[in-house]
């Protein structure tokens, strides 16, 4: 499981609706929500090179987004929720 951290303009323009749908175009599963500090942050499942796939379409975000930058961490080889489906974002 990855932490990925995505800062710039990625509230209020629709990031993490962008983010879910290509997540589940790549048969990704995990979350995706807003932080405190305007940052939007995700949790997903997937192997290395799914992730270096999805860090380059974070760059690109949704229309209105503007990425200055995109961190990840590994956190754990354990899945986030056992035999989760699909993509879910926390509100």
């Amino acid at each position: 499981m990855f932490k990925i951290n995505i800062y710039g303009k990625v509230q209020g323009v629709s990031y993490r609706a962008w983010f879910k749908k290509t997540a589940e175009l790549m048969d990704i599963r995990g979350c995706v929500y807003n932080n405190d500090d305007g940052s939007v942050e995700a949790l997903v499942n997937c192997n290395k090179e799914e992730l270096i796939k999805l860090i380059g379409l974070c760059h690109q975000g949704s229309k209105l987004s503007e990425v200055n930058r995109v961190e990840y961490y590994l956190l754990s080889d354990i899945p986030l929720i056992k035999n989760q489906k699909g993509f879910i974002i926390k509100y």
